[in-house]
């Protein structure tokens, strides 16, 4: 009785071993995806501030610092990254780590 309890708990440790590691990848690779982003949004945040002075005469019915328009700008380039980044999260993820391994 004592063997299959054992082989029951080895196969359950290396099955969290195995989805701490996959969600380890996969925030890592969010991580370098969604810093670039970051670091984007935040050059083309000032650089719309400093634009919107010379091309306020050419908006209509709006401030050239709209506070919503630029969350929804925000909002929508935000979820692109994250989408563009997950794709290939994901593939990282599902890569065994044997495979990696021999291909470095």
């Amino acid at each position: 009785m004592a063997s299959p309890r054992l082989t029951t708990l080895l196969i359950g440790v290396f099955a969290v071993l195995a989805l701490v590691i996959a969600a380890q990848v996969l925030a890592m690779v969010l991580k370098q995806g969604l810093g670039i982003v970051a670091l984007g949004l935040a050059v083309g945040i000032a650089a719309a501030f400093g634009a919107g002075r010379f091309l306020s005469r050419f908006l209509f019915e709006t401030s050239p610092a709209d506070p919503l328009t630029f969350a929804a700008v925000l909002l929508v380039l935000v979820l692109a990254a994250l989408i563009a980044s997950l794709l290939p999260a994901r593939r990282a993820a599902s890569i065994s780590p044997t495979r990696a391994l021999r291909s470095e």
